[in-house]
Formats: structure tokens, C-alpha cells, sequence
């Protein structure tokens, strides 16, 4: 088995900024403790001076290993790598030198999980730090896109990620990050300082910590498209200073931006999905449901979202509350956010193709067909087309099942949900019925189930739109036939309606 590390010159990806953020005025020092075998200051500083007159340059380089073996070189260069490489190596690699550089995956590690065995600095701990010693590193960590992919998992007390510098970006694409933990300090899986990172297409899931179950983001930019962040918890520790909020988020005074993802599944005390604090926080066609929070009311999200944020379904539980309470400041109907009680028809974490575990809408969601169109996104995190119908859903997975037509009416409700499918709203009704008969052209025999014979079909809307007060408009060869055994179906018209 063989792998290459090659060196090219390279370019950062395009990463969200913000004019109007202000970082802090000056970094804090970097992590006292990057690996105990460079504390002491004249090893580690000699080394810094030999890195630093080093040229940046870009690198891709191919992990081929999925072991995580003791005794690393936290400074190890592109050149130094073997001809075996960790996950571990590759990204000190990638880190140490600066510039911007790729990591991606053997086709053999398909269905691999990474786990995690050593800290790289203890102020959390975490597993990986981007951006130490204040060198400028943009790293890119591609996953593999077959439906197998790869997951990076801590094994024991570590968040995965630290990413620290002003001037460092980290970018993680089809990847799932699982296992985090950190009690103490904030971001189960990443905790994010004055730093840039971008997530593509991932799944978060299984994190805790004090602050931010998956995410602590303290300042800088934080971007999500495609992501499902799920079954994080933020806990309350056991000194009562940390009250555990943000099952999935906490952001305390950064910018994030979450697009077509879903938040489902999180706990907290405070915030069970998000808590945003003093930070900008914007949801686009994002989905936060079926989080709990564990003390407050605040189930989905506590504090106020961005103003600008749209085509969104929060799946509030009252009360609502003068800080947001459960919607983050959203109304429902407002910039086509939908705000609801009732159930969003989302399925818990599971395989459903694509190399990370989503979260699928089920037939009959609020979410279907009721997101906006967003430029530079046209799959879903799976990689499904968007959109599969008329318009995209809502959240990290489109719905790609199509619609089972049916003439046969099921139900009494006089409803139109797009389509005759029976499996669908109350069922399939005589509108909806008729609708699809019409669209086959020919002559077409609408049926009825017998459930409903002697039973009463109440025409209640027009036709097309309020200046048609017919109920129904027939154009072809239609024939309605009743049940073939016990009393007929009656067709009555509500009180307008002619």
C-alpha cells in the first residue's frame, strides 16, 4: 500500500467573511501545551525559527491508515511523510508548515472510523489544533463521497478540533465527526477562535460539553451547507458554572451561518439546538426540530437569530418567551419561515445513501417543496439533485421519493397537498383525484374506497382561485363510480360554494 504526499501551489478556498466583525483586538496567547515534548522554550522556539524559514507551500496529501499510534511528530513535515500515513500526520503535516493544503482518503479506508487516541494540547483537551503558534494554515480534509465514508471519532475526554488563529482556515467536506468531549470548556466536537471554518455535506453527531454540544464558537466565522448536527448535548457541570446550553450551537459572539441544514435531536439546558449569546447568528432553508432542552422551556433555540434569516422550519414547543424563546425571534409566515406545534414529519439520524448519515423527511413535511433556491447549492448533502419537484425542501435532505398517483378516493377532506397520493396529507381526495385524472388525458374512472360509502364528500374552496366559485371544474371524459356494495357516496357543497 502506497501513498503520496505531493507539493503544489494552491489556493484557499473561498471562505464567508464578514466586514462588519471585529475580532479581538489581539490573539490570546497560543495553547500552553501543544505536546509535552516542546515546552521547553529554547526546543520549541529553535523550531519555530526553522519553520518559519520555510517557504508556505500547498500540499495534497492521501491518508492510507486509519491507526492513530503514539510517539507522532506534532512538527513532522510534507517531506517527512512515509510512505504510510495517519490522519494524525497528514493534518500536523498540513498544519506545521502553513499555507494551504488538502487531505483526502484512500478509496480502501471507505467505511473506516478514525479514532482518536491522543490530545495535541490540553486546554480542553483536543485532538487537533489548526492555526497554533500563530502559523497561517488553510487546510482542507476531503472525505470520501461513495456511500461509505469516513468518521472521526475521539476516544476519550477531547473535542476533535481547537481552530485558533486569525488568519487559519479549516474546511471539512463528507465527513462525520462524532465522540467529542470536553468538560470545562465549550465545543464537544470544534471550538472555533477568531478563526474561518466551513463544513460541507457533514454529519455532527454524539458530542457534549459544558458549552456547545457540537459547537462552541467563541469569535470568528462559522459556515454549515448541507449538515445534519444531531444527538449533541450540551451538559451542566457538576460546579453549577457551566449551565449546559446549546445542544448543538453556542455562539457567543461569532458569525454563523447555517444553509439546507438540520438541527434535530440535540439536548441542552439552555438552547436544546442552538443558544446564540451576542452573535450574529443566520439560518437559510435550515431545519431545527425535535431538539430538548432539559431545564427551560427554550427547546429549539434560545436567543434572537438574524434578522435576514428565511425559507426556515423551527419546530417551536410553547411557551415563547421575551429572549427569543423557542424560534430564535422567527414568526411564522414571515420572510416564509414556518413556525409550528405540530409534528415536521422528520425522521431521526439513519443510512439513507451518500457517505454520512441524514436525517430524512417523511411524506406529508411542512419542509417539502418549501425552500428557496440557493446559488451554488445543488444537491443535498448526499448528493441528491435539488430540487426533485417543484421547488427545494427545507433542510440537509431533499425528498426523492416520488409521489404514488393514485384514482382512488380515501378520504372525506376536501384538501389539495399537490398530488394523489394517498400517503399524503389525509389521504387522497376527490379534488386531488380528479386534478391527476385530468392531467392523464383520456377517458379516466374515478373510484371510491368503501370505507366511505354512505358517507358525505364536502366541497368546501373553488376550483382555481376566488373568483371561481365552482367547486370543481371537469374537462375530459371523467366518470365517478361509487362503492360497488353497500350505500353510495354523497357529494355536498359548503355554504359559497357552487
Amino acid at each position: 500500500m502506497t501513498a503520496t504526499a505531493t507539493t503544489a501551489s494552491g489556493a484557499l478556498n473561498a471562505a464567508v467573511s464578514s466586514p462588519c466583525f471585529s475580532p479581538a483586538a489581539a490573539l490570546p496567547a497560543p495553547p500552553a501545551s501543544i505536546s509535552s515534548a516542546f515546552r521547553f522554550p529554547v526546543v520549541r522556539w529553535l523550531l519555530l525559527l526553522f519553520l518559519a524559514a520555510v517557504p508556505a507551500r500547498g500540499g495534497t496529501i492521501t491518508v492510507n491508515s486509519a491507526a492513530d499510534p503514539a510517539g507522532y511528530n506534532p512538527y513532522i513535515t510534507l517531506a517527512q511523510l512515509g510512505p504510510t500515513i495517519t490522519f494524525r500526520d497528514a493534518l500536523n503535516a498540513a498544519n506545521s508548515g502553513g499555507g494551504a493544503n488538502t487531505i483526502n482518503f484512500a478509496p480502501e479506508l471507505a467505511g473506516s472510523i478514525i479514532t482518536l487516541n491522543h490530545m495535541q494540547e490540553d486546554n480542553g483537551p483536543s485532538a487537533f489544533v489548526v492555526g497554533f503558534d500563530h502559523i497561517a494554515s488553510h487546510v482542507t480534509i476531503q472525505g470520501l463521497t461513495g456511500e461509505n465514508g469516513i468518521t472521526l471519532a475521539a476516544n476519550g475526554a477531547m473535542r476533535l478540533f481547537l481552530v485558533y488563529n486569525q488568519s487559519s482556515s479549516l474546511t471539512l467536506n463528507d465527513l462525520t465527526l462524532a465522540n467529542g468531549k470536553v468538560l470545562g470548556t465549550g465545543g464537544g466536537a470544534m471550538r472555533i477562535h477568531n478563526a474561518t471554518v466551513t463544513l460541507n455535506r457533514c454529519s455532527i453527531t454524539q458530542n457534549t460539553s459544558y458549552l456547545g454540544g457540537a459547537f462552541y464558537m467563541e469569535n470568528g466565522w462559522l459556515v454549515l451547507n448541507n449538515c445534519t448536527v444531531a444527538n449533541n448535548r450540551a451538559a451542566r457541570d457538576p460546579y453549577q458554572f457551566y449551565l449546559g446550553a446549546g445542544g448543538g450551537f453556542y455562539n457567543e459572539r461569532g458569525y454563523v451561518t447555517l444553509t439546507n441544514c438540520t438541527v434535530e435531536g440535540n439536548s441542552a439546558e439552555r438552547g436544546g439546538g442552538i443558544y446564540n449569546e451576542i452573535g450574529v447568528t443566520t439560518l437559510v432553508n435550515t431545519i431545527v426540530a425535535q431538539n430538548f432542552n432539559e431545564l427551560t422551556p427554550y427547546h429549539q433555540i434560545q436567543g434572537f437569530l438574524a434578522a435576514g434569516s428565511h425559507h426556515n422550519l423551527i419546530g417551536s414547543n410553547p411557551p415563547s418567551s421575551p429572549f427569543g424563546g423557542n424560534t430564535g425571534g422567527l414568526e411564522n409566515g414571515v420572510n416564509n419561515n414556518i413556525v409550528t406545534n405540530s409534528s415536521v414529519f422528520l425522521n431521526g439520524m439513519s443510512p439513507n445513501g451518500g457517505p454520512t448519515h441524514t436525517a430524512a423527511l417523511l411524506r406529508g413535511s411542512p419542509a417539502i417543496n418549501a425552500g428557496a433556491t440557493v446559488a451554488g447549492i445543488t444537491t443535498d448533502q448526499r448528493g441528491v439533485a435539488r430540487p426533485q419537484f417543484s421547488l427545494a425542501d427545507i433542510g440537509a435532505f431533499e425528498f426523492d421519493t416520488p409521489a404514488t398517483q393514485s384514482l382512488t378516493v380515501t378520504t372525506l377532506t376536501d384538501e389539495n397537498n399537490g398530488n394523489s397520493d394517498s400517503t399524503f396529507g389525509t389521504g387522497t381526495s376527490l379534488r386531488e383525484a380528479l386534478i391527476y385524472a385530468q392531467s392523464l388525458g383520456g377517458p379516466r374512472t374515478i373510484t371510491f374506497d368503501p370505507s366511505l360509502a354512505g358517507k358525505t364528500v364536502l366541497l368546501n374552496t373553488g376550483w382555481t382561485d376566488a373568483n371561481d366559485a365552482s367547486a370543481l371544474n371537469v374537462t375530459g371524459q371523467i366518470s365517478l363510480q361509487g362503492p360497488a356494495t353497500g350505500p353510495g357516496v354523497t357529494i355536498g357543497m359548503a355554504s359559497g360554494v357552487q
